[in-house]
């Protein structure tokens, strides 16, 4: 009987701690959450729609927009 009223607790705390944190909007819940670990679960395609192609030009070293570039130049070939 104590197990199953342990579960039950188990179950019944889980219940409310998700009815409590879907009142609480996603941008409060995040604040404490390092950027690093808010990026964490996102594909890198992801990451990247949230960029200009300007400011992933910008952050590009000069081998890497050179790389870019060749890239570039090959698939416009095709």
């Amino acid at each position: 009987m104590q197990h199953a009223d342990t579960e039950y607790m188990g179950q019944l705390e889980e219940e409310l701690q998700t009815a409590v944190l879907e009142t609480i909007p996603v941008e409060k819940r995040l604040r404490g959450v390092a950027p690093e670990e808010r990026l964490r679960g996102l594909s890198p395609e992801e990451v990247l729609r949230r960029f200009t192609a300007e400011e992933v030009a910008d952050g590009l070293t000069d081998a890497q927009a050179a790389q870019l570039r060749d890239l570039l130049d090959r698939r416009q070939k095709r």
